[in-house]
């Protein structure tokens, strides 16, 4: 949301008012601050006890700004956007729905994810798509075409944003004088024997690579680290705590591989130009696959390590290649999204797919 944010605060005529919901406060500080944004509210700290908990208290968190605001705007899939979406139809405000259009052929990949952005595109007045492929996808679910414009991805702006930093730099965020590769995972529906066998596939590569650092920059939730908790001690496996988004983006650009079941590094691995194993069955992505940098392993430990071996290894003998540009924009994707809501709030005609992407 940063570049976008960014973006509607140049406007003289729109008052943004950016909410943190606090799903992650023990990380918002640094990603905030990475990305040079502040909050205007803070709501309180969500009841964490299930998905469905998530959602009423975010909810009720958000009634009163919701209901003083002229429109929502909201990103993703996240529980966060889907709570949003939906006080803004409690509250009779339109909904401006942030990389609208991502699917995937099942509801439940991944999960929740995939059944929030369905609900929320049917909450949504404008839709803000980052492709012409995500366009579309709501065009073939009854979407107006009128209501729908293409702006790029931001998270594209954000990473061409850090890259530049990056440049200035000459100290890797992690001490590590070797080759290495990243994994991240977080994902609900790849938790337990999913993410045991990632771990193992993983660990496996490190034996088989021993010249190479494997990283894995862990989210906090216990349920993903418990996955790791009882792998053997490897001096090039380890396993790292989160870290800001800038720092993180460094240790990604400076990788030979990527393996993850994130959305979003797949978009930025396009732009790092860094191969991406993705641990996932099915991605909403398949621009990353399409363009030759992302290669769909699952959670099969045989898959992951065949595909993970032959990049790897292709890297390493310096013969791997891939497109120069990204299939989800240029990095002005924030400036475009605002250009629409603008015109949207202003009752004006909506311009044009501003971008081809995808």
């Amino acid at each position: 949301m940063a570049p976008l944010i960014k973006a509607l605060r140049r406007y003289e005529n729109l008052k943004t008012v950016a909410i943190s919901t606090q799903q992650h406060e023990s990380l918002l500080f640094e990603a905030l601050g990475s990305v040079g944004i502040t909050t205007d509210l803070e709501l309180a700290p969500p009841d964490r006890k299930s998905v469905q908990s998530l959602v009423s208290s975010i909810g009720l968190g958000l009634e009163i700004p919701v209901s003083n605001s002229d429109l929502v705007v909201v990103q993703g899939d996240t529980i966060s956007a889907y709570a949003g979406a939906l006080s803004g139809l409690l509250h009779k405000k339109p909904v401006v729905h942030l990389e609208a259009g991502l699917r995937t052929a099942n509801l439940h990949q991944p999960h929740p994810e995939e059944g929030l952005r369905r609900a929320i595109t049917h909450l949504a007045s404008l839709h803000l798509a980052p492709t012409a492929h995500a366009r579309k996808n709501l065009e073939n679910e009854g979407v107006p075409t009128n209501s729908i414009v293409v702006t790029g991805n931001t998270s594209i702006d954000s990473i061409k944003e850090q890259l530049e930093h990056l440049k200035q730099k000459s100290n890797p965020p992690v001490q590590n004088s070797k080759d290495y590769c990243v994994l991240t995972v977080h994902r609900r529906e790849n938790w337990g024997e999913g993410l045991n066998r990632i771990a193992r596939a993983v660990f496996q590569l490190s034996t088989e690579f021993p010249h190479v650092d494997f990283l894995c920059p862990l989210h906090p939730n216990p349920v993903v680290r418990k996955s790791f908790d009882t792998l053997p001690a490897r001096d090039n496996f380890r396993i790292l705590d989160p870290l800001p988004h800038n720092r993180f983006v460094e240790l990604l650009a400076r990788s030979q591989l990527i393996l993850t079941d994130s959305g979003g590094i797949q978009e930025e691995a396009t732009v790092l130009g860094v191969p991406v194993v993705i641990l996932r069955e099915e991605t909403e992505r398949p621009e990353v696959v399409d363009a030759g940098w992302g290669f769909i392993a699952g959670t099969d430990d045989n898959q992951i390590l065949k595909i993970a071996r032959s990049l790897l290894q292709q890297r390493l003998d310096h013969v791997f290649t891939g497109p120069v540009e990204s299939p989800f924009g240029d990095g002005h994707a924030g400036v475009r999204a605002a250009e629409a809501i603008n015109a949207f709030s202003q009752g004006e005609q909506l311009p044009t797919d501003m971008v081809h992407v995808g």
